[in-house]
């Protein structure tokens, strides 16, 4: 964190050179975290907001929902054999 002006500013480096120096690290590369932050996101965004990433996701729900709607519809075929099985005159 350093000071810029009468805020402060936070920054992504390596600990290691920051602590030790040269000796132990020669990347002395730092980077403000708004800006290393907001490259992360928009590169996430990129990927998981992507058309192939959005198709799989719908695809699944779709099949979510029409194997919960079979699954429903099994059972209840299956309850109603098992009640016209029990009731005399009805099998």
């Amino acid at each position: 964190m350093r000071q810029h002006g009468r805020r402060r500013v936070i920054f992504y480096g390596c600990s290691a050179y920051h602590r030790t120096g040269k000796s132990v690290c020669n990347n002395a590369l730092t980077v403000r975290a708004e800006v290393l932050e907001n490259a992360v996101l928009r590169e996430v965004e990129g990927v998981a907001l992507g058309p192939v990433v959005i198709q799989a996701a719908l695809d699944r729900a779709v099949e979510c929902i029409v194997g919960d709607r079979n699954e429903r519809l099994w059972n209840a075929s299956g309850a109603a054999s098992n009640i016209t099985g029990a009731v005399p005159g009805t099998a």
